[in-house]
């Protein structure tokens, strides 16, 4: 394991035993937060059908959501999950852009869940080259209310490709990610 690795899994346990230790607060207002992560995506073409290649990979994971908290228990956002992907000397964004919603737990739990578009973009090239299709995202955590939370995600795209018929990019990342809550 690379260090970076083992320096993450200790950090997360360290928060998550500190978060859970966190009072509940009321949740109310305006839900806004900004996260950022460390995520491992696989990437399969598949062309006509059948795949024709995976590629696996490693980097950032940034995240931004914004909406109203419906209840205390309930918040409903738009949301934005970007994986950056470095391949070759190329970097990548895959992710998803939609509607979010949180349902907070008893213990300052959490179960997260988003739907939206889903794209994998170059962002090198001069003129973005955009492939879009449908995300789904899932994902558990604990939290301070108010605060900030951590937790771990799931994040399924399928994207086709537009400008070569028959060819379909589907992605699948693990993720964990801590977010400040702003």
């Amino acid at each position: 394991m690379k260090s970076i690795e083992i320096f993450a899994l200790v950090f997360f346990a360290l928060t998550i035993s500190v978060l859970s230790s966190a009072e509940e607060s009321t949740r109310d207002g305006l839900y806004l937060s900004a996260g950022i992560g460390y995520h491992y995506t696989t990437l399969a073409s598949i062309v006509e059908g059948e795949t024709f290649a995976t590629q696996n990979h490693r980097g950032l994971l940034t995240s931004v959501k914004i909406g109203p908290y419906l209840s205390p228990s309930f918040a409903l956002y738009y949301q934005q999950e970007l994986n950056w992907i470095e391949a070759e000397s190329y970097i990548y964004t895959s992710g998803l852009n939609g509607i979010g919603g949180t349902l907070f737990l008893k213990n300052n739990t959490y179960f997260e869940v988003g739907l939206g578009f889903g794209s994998l973009t170059d962002m090198d090239m001069v003129e973005f080259e955009k492939i879009s299709g449908l995300a789904i995202l899932t994902g558990i955590g604990i939290g301070a209310p108010g605060i900030s939370q951590m937790g771990i995600l799931c994040l399924v795209t399928v994207l086709d490709d537009d400008i070569i018929p028959g060819v379909t990019y589907q992605t699948f990342s693990v993720a964990f990610k801590f977010e400040f809550k702003l």
